[in-house]
């Protein structure tokens, strides 16, 4: 049960982050939403809290046969080496165990790229749940032998969106770490 809107979960409570964030969605200045078969709005939101005040508030619907979001920064933002790991924070809006078939559950995906140009994405999983979830994933080994540091973050990529009306979702901090 996650709580009244607005309240922080009862499992966070006085628990502050650990690790340097990269970005955490307090200031949503300078980010981008873009629909491909999809439409889809970013906004600041107090709605659901987990360590800070402020979140982001993904609201989207699919308006075509492949729909797909994209939140990005205007600017790739470069990760700090040493890391091979990332963990972020987001909000689901569909059960695993309970299905609601009006509201497909999301897949997330973190956009790279190298000091190279080679972009590549880490798949981190399936939004099956209503609740601050932290999902997470690490290099793989043909990742850590062909790509070429610095990396840069270009994005999030939600797919999945087949909902004909609009859905929400919200965005935590996300880390990158060894």
């Amino acid at each position: 049960n996650p709580g009244p809107v607005g309240e922080k979960p009862y499992e966070m409570a006085g628990r502050q982050q650990t690790r340097p964030q990269l970005f955490d969605f307090q200031d949503l200045s300078g980010w981008v939403v873009e629909g491909y078969d999809a439409e889809a709005e970013l906004c600041r939101s107090q709605d659901q809290r987990l360590f800070s005040d402020y979140c982001a508030k993904l609201t989207y619907t699919g308006t075509g046969p492949a729909p797909r979001i994209v939140v990005r920064p205007e600017a790739p933002i470069t990760i700090p080496d040493p890391w091979d790991a990332l963990n972020f924070w987001n909000y689901g809006n569909n059960w695993g165990w309970s299905p609601d078939p009006k509201t497909p559950p999301l897949n997330v995906s973190i956009m790279l790229r190298d000091a190279a140009g080679w972009d590549f994405q880490l798949p981190l999983g399936t939004m099956y749940y209503q609740y601050w979830f932290l999902q997470n994933a690490r290099l793989h080994a043909d990742h850590l032998e062909k790509l070429q540091r610095p990396v840069q973050f270009v994005g999030l990529q939600f797919t999945n969106a087949r909902n004909a009306e609009p859905r929400t979702v919200y965005l935590g901090p996300c880390e990158f770490y060894k």
